[in-house]
């Protein structure tokens, strides 16, 4: 039975590359081609042209991501649902391009045409919640307090529980911009006394934001365990991001209230979290410009991909979005006699990462400026300054070392300035 399963899901994604293939040589110029299309074919084909468009914004290919926008609106023109994704896709790039008053009045469209369908509650109900994000983004706190509370009426009618806390946490927050604090407060032990505490991802937003109302109303003690709970939240759903500054924050807290001994060990764990982010950030980016290179040059498959794998993983871990499309884009290139679509290669999973690869980044002096402007923006963007930068990071380590009376930075200015002259001797390369 596994087996048949999985030669349908073979073919069924070999189809879809074909589909693809089809409107990528004609079906673009030729329209008519699409009315001949069953729906099944249609869905498969607007999954994958979407999954390009997506890809193209990640590249920063603007035109090429309008006309497969304009593609998928022809795709998806005879079927309500497939039309009910594009209008979404078509608001999310409005707001992606700045276009917020286009965006506002696409999900208003959407918002009169569904409210008070019978026949899609649930489709109703998620328009009044977007709507309400989308109000709440824009400004307009008090309509979308009020969308907010329409959503928490409409999900207990229908029982769905993780949406309803969904619903309370948006509550929560637009109150607490709305500076009802205690309102917003209650909001969050709603949200987590009704299905809130059963779902990761929502218990450690709710927590967060008692934690920011707790903190406001001086209930330190309340609001740091609130904290803390929320940054173990954040680490188990591998968004280290937020929660190093939740604790980069508790510790400026408990430095403010002289608890000094506790306010150090929450302050050495968020640099050492930031450390690791940041490394994984410039690998992601040197591995993904490495196998750039090695895809225009025609280099052996086997280098190519373990760049690729690597850039997917660390880019995953640093929550490089678009370099892990850009990666996954590249991947797809280099497979592509093995006729699979690109929404194969953008859904696939990534491979672990390493923390004993990480854990390089705690090694010798860091600093956060100069680390991520020397690690990212220096390679990336002006190659042949990189030796001046060299230079100027031995310079600033020495200077360093000599103020602070630090042997270990002096010891890595003159690292710096060995590795500098091994490279201009050609005894190393990059």
């Amino acid at each position: 039975m596994r087996e048949g399963r999985g030669e349908e899901r073979k073919i069924s994604v070999h189809h879809q590359f074909e589909l693809a293939e089809h409107y990528f040589s004609e079906g673009f110029r030729d329209r008519s081609w699409l009315e001949g299309l069953v729906l099944a074919d249609r869905k498969l084909l607007f999954e994958e042209l979407k999954s390009h468009q997506t890809l193209h914004v990640a590249q920063g290919n603007e035109l090429e991501a309008a006309q497969l926008l304009d593609g998928l609106g022809h795709v998806a023109l005879p079927d309500e649902e497939l039309n009910y994704k594009f209008q979404r896709l078509v608001i999310n790039e409005n707001e992606r391009r700045g276009l917020g008053g286009r965006a506002r009045e696409g999900m208003a469209q959407l918002y009169h045409t569904y409210r008070r369908s019978r026949t899609h509650r649930a489709r109703s109900a998620e328009v009044v919640m977007e709507y309400g994000i989308l109000q709440d983004r824009y400004g307009d706190k008090e309509e979308a307090l009020k969308l907010f509370k329409h959503s928490v009426s409409r999900y207990e009618r229908s029982g769905h529980q993780y949406n309803l806390a969904a619903a309370w946490f948006n509550s929560a927050s637009v109150l607490y911009d709305l500076k009802k604090i205690n309102a917003s407060i209650r909001a969050c032990e709603k949200g987590l006394s009704l299905g809130g505490s059963e779902h990761l991802d929502l218990k450690t937003h709710l927590l967060l934001q008692r934690a920011n109302c707790r903190e406001k109303t001086r209930e330190m003690e309340l609001a740091a365990e609130d904290y803390l709970e929320a940054a173990k939240g954040y680490e188990k759903l591998g968004r280290r991001r937020q929660q190093c500054n939740i604790l980069f924050r508790v510790g400026w807290l408990y430095g403010r209230q002289n608890k000094l001994l506790d306010a150090r060990g929450l302050l050495y764990s968020a640099l050492k979290i930031s450390k690791e982010l940041d490394y994984a950030s410039g690998l992601a980016d040197f591995h993904l410009k490495r196998a750039q290179y090695f895809l225009s040059v025609d280099c052996e498959k086997t280098r190519l991909e373990q760049h690729l794998q690597h850039a997917i993983m660390y880019a995953k871990l640093a929550r490089l979005d678009k370099v892990e499309k850009v990666a996954r884009g590249c991947l797809y290139r280099s497979q592509i006699e093995e006729r699979r679509p690109l929404s194969f290669y953008l859904r696939a999973r990534a491979p672990e990462a390493d923390p004993k690869s990480l854990a390089k980044a705690g090694q010798g002096t860091y600093s956060h400026r100069v680390g991520d402007g020397y690690a990212t923006r220096v390679w990336r963007s002006a190659p042949r300054s990189a030796g001046k930068d060299v230079t100027f990071l031995a310079k600033l380590l020495a200077e360093l070392g000599r103020k602070a009376h630090r042997e270990d930075l002096l010891r890595q200015a003159k690292a710096v300035e060995e590795w500098q002259r091994s490279v201009r001797q050609g005894r190393r390369i990059l």
